[in-house]
């Protein structure tokens, strides 16, 4: 059990971006300060503009965050997120000026932030929200299979109206930028214009007459003088609409002032156009500047009528989901740009975009740090391996397999090779400073009966040998484990890779490879319930840690003296390393352990679970000390830096987390030695 004064653990750096959620990264300003809230799975993460450390997460979603709007002032955030059909989803607010508070100065023992609002009229999930001018009324659209619009009275978040929003589905929606009580919207086939009534909250729509254009437009956004409506098409133009109509007039008054199609843009966005955001007069003759992001990655640049500014155009890697209006000294200066790639930019009319930020796409794997050095440490995700810099929180060097996921990875002794294992069942082995490949073992692991490759999905390094010295033909050993349960020892030179041994005694994956820091043992953990010791000089088997639950996870002490192993039965078991006896058990939470990490003390680890949750450990009295949540799913991989400084976690949801551990279990950093 726990003790009673529970530490409470904060994340100081979150390296992670959901970039396929439309116009998901906002770029706010509170107290002259910059900001930026995006998704992240789940929740939102908070987090300066200009610095990597210092992060708020807003949690309250129970499923993936879907759309993201930050009010006028700059003091409330709203989000919406997915659901199942027919499942209600809400809309939530948040207090954003207190987030961004939080991070500009740090509450000891503070409470998680926690929604002020929850909105509930939608189903199926909620695809745009937005603010109008004054903050006084809220939009939420439904998704497709909802396709509704409600409109919520602020700051009471009362609802006032609920309707449908077209005949076909409706994608995006923007508030005019000086009058608060008109709405533009598009999506399949349809533009509309919305009169709201003040004080009634009756809506009147009329459709923009396109004529003969049909598109299906992604994204919009308001000209400065409330003119036109700019709208981006998944063809990839931008039209211009004339948003002027008559003021609301009785039912058979005849309208004298339609809202009409003006032009459409000559040239064509790649992939279509994913995000348009227009800066009103930016330009040096105080002319509007529109700029919009192609699935093609480039950012081109309009004028209100659509005339280009060729000079200005660019590009960014990935094609660009979002576009937020920055600011500078309280004036509209640029944009905040994001990728469906994970990656965050910073644009300057003008200027050339300065990325400020990277992410994986997708669930990350595993982490792990080198032996020696607690400076960088890499991860490994869906087509891609990453290294970073712990200090500066930034990527060093990418490393891209396309079309394979890299589900496990280890780093030499001396840092000099990185081992990676693939969904196709081949190791990889690369230089992680250069990202260069240095060789491959193309069958590592058999193909099943149905021809299709297996995954390799556990690695361990023997630190001996070439482990040292990479340019020296020196041998040194890899363990691999597959999906298939089998556990194979390769003998690795600069030249040659060779198996020394193939067993299959798992009947499920193998999880985890650890081996004991005497390299006379290891241990292999595996999903069928079995965890194994090997001899690692006659390879054979010399004893079975039989348990009821999927092994999720293991390590020896330093000393190898005693196992710690973790599951699906939501324990950690210690066990006896000579006599394989278990010594005692104690529960690690309400649901699944996925993951362990010991300090190189071997006083204190680290564990994650299925909740999101991260404890610290003390070993000798078998309860956690300190615990924190900041991911939105599963914790897939934690490590420890060899410092015990910091542990990294890598969750579902795409999010790696950087963990101050307390001054107790801290060692002495690199620099001090």
């Amino acid at each position: 059990m726990p003790q009673d004064n529970i530490t409470t653990l904060e994340p100081t750096a979150c390296l992670g971006f959901n970039g396929t959620v439309p116009n998901g990264l906002v770029a706010v300003e509170v107290d002259d300060e910059a900001f930026v809230a995006y998704p992240l799975g789940g929740m939102v993460v908070v987090q300066h503009a200009t610095r990597r450390d210092g992060v708020c997460f807003l949690r309250g979603h129970t499923e993936d965050v879907t759309c993201v709007a930050a009010s006028n002032d700059g003091r409330v955030l709203c989000t919406g997120q997915d659901a199942p059909l027919g499942v209600a989803s809400p809309a939530v607010l948040w207090d954003l000026e207190d987030a961004c508070d939080r991070i500009l100065r740090p509450r000891e023992d503070a409470e998680p932030p926690k929604p002020l609002k929850i909105l509930n009229q939608h189903v199926s999930g909620v695809r745009a929200v937005g603010f109008n001018c004054d903050d006084s009324i809220l939009f939420t659209m439904g998704a497709r299979d909802d396709n509704k619009i409600c409109l919520w009275e602020m700051p009471t978040a009362e609802p006032k109206v609920c309707v449908r929003a077209a005949l076909d589905t409706a994608r995006c929606g923007a508030f005019l930028r000086n009058d608060p009580f008109r709405l533009v919207t598009g999506g399949k086939a349809h533009v509309k214009v919305w009169r709201i009534e003040p004080g009634t909250y009756k809506v009147h729509d009329m459709d923009v007459k396109v004529g003969k254009l049909i598109r299906v437009v992604d994204c919009v956004t308001i000209s400065g003088d409330d003119n036109y409506a700019l709208c981006g098409t998944q063809s990839g133009e931008v039209i211009q609409v004339n948003i002027n109509r008559d003021p609301i007039k009785d039912y058979n008054e005849p309208d004298a002032i339609v809202p009409k199609l003006v032009q459409v843009s000559r040239g064509r966005h790649s992939g279509g156009v994913k995000a348009i955001c227009c800066l009103p007069g930016a330009s040096k003759d105080n002319v509007d500047v529109v700029c919009a992001g192609g699935g093609d990655g480039s950012l081109t640049f309009y004028s209100p009528d659509l005339r280009q500014f060729k000079r200005w155009a660019c590009d960014v890697d990935g094609p660009v989901t979002s576009l937020s209006a920055t600011s500078r000294e309280g004036k509209l200066s640029g944009y905040a740009v994001g990728t469906s790639t994970g990656n965050r930019y910073t644009l300057a009319i003008g200027g050339t975009p300065k990325l400020r930020g990277t992410s994986h796409v997708g669930a990350v794997f595993d982490v792990c740090y080198p032996a020696y050095s607690s400076r960088v440490f890499a991860t490994c995700a869906v087509e891609d391996i990453r290294v970073w810099d712990a200090r500066s929180k930034s990527e060093l060097v990418r490393i891209r397999v396309p079309n394979l996921e890299c589900r496990a990875i280890a780093i030499t002794a001396s840092g000099a090779t990185l081992v990676s294992g693939w969904s196709d069942g081949k190791v990889r082995a690369f230089g992680p400073e250069t990202g260069k490949l240095t060789w491959v073992m193309a069958d590592a692991h058999d193909l099943n009966n149905n021809g299709g490759p297996m995954d390799c999905t556990a690695l361990e390094v023997v630190p001996e040998g070439m482990a040292e010295d990479p340019s020296s033909d020196e041998p040194w050993r890899l363990l691999s484990g597959g999906v298939d349960g089998r556990v194979r020892v390769w003998r690795v030179t600069r030249q040659h890779r060779a198996m020394l041994s193939s067993t299959k005694e798992h009947r499920g994956a193998v999880t985890c490879l650890k081996v004991t820091s005497d390299l006379r043992q290891f241990i292999s953990a595996s999903t069928d319930g079995n965890c194994l010791v090997w001899d690692l000089r006659r390879y054979t088997r010399v004893a079975n840690l039989f348990e009821a639950t999927c092994y999720r996870s293991c390590f020896y002490l330093p000393d190898a003296s005693q196992i710690v192993t973790t599951g699906s039965n939501c324990k950690v078991t210690f066990w006896e390393a000579v006599g394989c006896d278990a010594i005692r058990e104690v529960r690690g939470g309400p649901v699944e352990m996925t993951a362990l990490a010991c300090s190189t003390s071997g006083n204190h680890f680290v564990s994650g679970s299925r909740d999101s949750r991260l404890r610290l450990w003390d070993y000798d009295g078998g309860i956690y000390v300190a615990e924190g949540a900041a991911h939105s799913g599963a914790i897939n991989k934690v490590a420890m830096a060899p410092n015990q400084r910091v542990c990294v976690t890598a969750g579902s949801e795409g999010g790696v987390m950087l963990w101050p551990l307390p001054d107790e279990v801290a060692g002495p950093d690199e620099d001090d030695e």
